[in-house]
C-alpha cells in the first residue's frame, strides 16, 4: 500500500509557490496593491504589470521592490523582506498577469 501525504490544496491557477507568493504579498503588499494584487486603482494594480511594462516587467519589478520609489509612497523592501520572500511574490506577481 503506498501512502500518499496531504498538502493544502494548490492556488487556484498556481501551485504551491504562487501560494507561498501569494501569502506574503497579501501580508506585506495587500494594504496599498489590493489584496491579490487586486487594487482598484489603476495605478497600482499589480494585475496590470506586463501590459504596463512589457518586456521591461521583471527588471522594473526588481527595481521598485529592492530599492522603492519613495517619491511615490513605495517603500524599499531590500533588507526588509528576504530575497526568496521577493521571489515567491514576484511568482505570485507573475500568475496575476493576463496572458
Amino acid at each position: 500500500v503506498k501512502t500518499v501525504a496531504t498538502t493544502e490544496p494548490a492556488a487556484p491557477g498556481g501551485d504551491a509557490a504562487v501560494a507561498a507568493g501569494r501569502q506574503l504579498f497579501n501580508t506585506n503588499c495587500s494594504h496599498c496593491h489590493g489584496p491579490n494584487a487586486a487594487s482598484p486603482d489603476p495605478r497600482i494594480d499589480l494585475r496590470k504589470l506586463l501590459k504596463r511594462y512589457g518586456e521591461d516587467m521583471n527588471e522594473t519589478f526588481d527595481t521598485t521592490v529592492h530599492n522603492g520609489r519613495p517619491d511615490k509612497g513605495m517603500p524599499a523592501w531590500k533588507g526588509v523582506l528576504s530575497s526568496s520572500e521577493i521571489t515567491a511574490i514576484k511568482t505570485f506577481v507573475d500568475s496575476v498577469q493576463p496572458r
